[in-house]
């Protein structure tokens, strides 16, 4: 059996699973620089950027639920966040991972439509090992309705980091109007365009801002449009 482990302000948090080939064929690929690395590297590597995405939620007051909520997240990969944060809250929070099983990278950085290097195994073998209720969360694909109430959208790096804001706009910025969600996104940034601005005049809420500063870590960086060293944004509106 093999172990995740991250921190919070509500003890350790932890993730067990089976069958590691299976996970590091599709994480490698949802986590850019876990290439090339030993099995020990893999795995120190990966609770590291996993504990560095949860401490930049945490920071940007995303994950301070007073209740249960219903969260979706674009793009999830095999769910780590969403599965942390199922156990971070522990009341029952029901979670929509959208996402397809399937693979079909794309080798550059932002792309007109979106590509895929996920298989939902390794979230039910994760699920399966980690006393996680299943019925608390809900695979769908790309194409798949989503539910009109939700509390929070968020994405990790994929959904305005790969891929553009008006691939899904229309049915984000309907549940931020009817229901007042709060949003989570990285965004990349884009030549000629404010895309975090937009959001921020388009629905009305407050956005925290922390900027996502150029380093050897960062893939397709002569794609990258960089602006004072910074090549991205990771925001939330609340």
């Amino acid at each position: 059996m093999y172990s995740i482990k991250i921190n919070s302000d509500r003890g350790v948090l932890e993730l067990k699973y089976s069958n590691y080939e299976n996970l590091r064929k599709y994480v490698r690929h949802q986590i850019f620089h876990l290439y090339n690395l030993t099995d020990e590297e893999f795995h120190n590597e990966l609770s590291k950027t996993l504990q560095y995405h949860w401490n930049r939620k945490i920071d940007l007051g995303l994950f301070n639920f007073t209740e249960s909520v219903s969260v979706l997240d674009i793009g999830s990969g095999v769910g780590f966040l969403d599965l942390f944060l199922s156990k971070y809250l522990n009341n029952g929070s029901k979670f929509y991972l959208v996402d397809e099983s399937k693979f079909t990278p794309k080798e550059t950085q932002f792309k007109s439509i979106e590509s895929f290097y996920n298989d939902w195994s390794v979230f039910e073998d994760l699920v399966e090992h980690s006393d996680i209720t299943r019925s608390d969360f809900t695979l769908l694909s790309t194409s798949d309705e989503w539910p009109e109430k939700l509390d929070m959208i968020m994405s990790n790096h994929s959904y305005m980091f790969h891929y553009p804001k008006e691939l899904y706009w229309d049915r984000v910025i309907k549940r931020v109007k009817s229901n007042k969600c709060r949003l989570a996104f990285d965004v990349l940034n884009i030549k000629d365009r404010d895309i975090v601005g937009e959001i921020t005049r388009e629905t009305g809420l407050e956005c925290k801002v922390i900027e996502r500063t150029i380093d050897s870590r960062v893939a397709w960086q002569n794609e990258l449009h960089v602006v004072n060293g910074s090549y991205a944004k990771s925001c939330s509106w609340l």
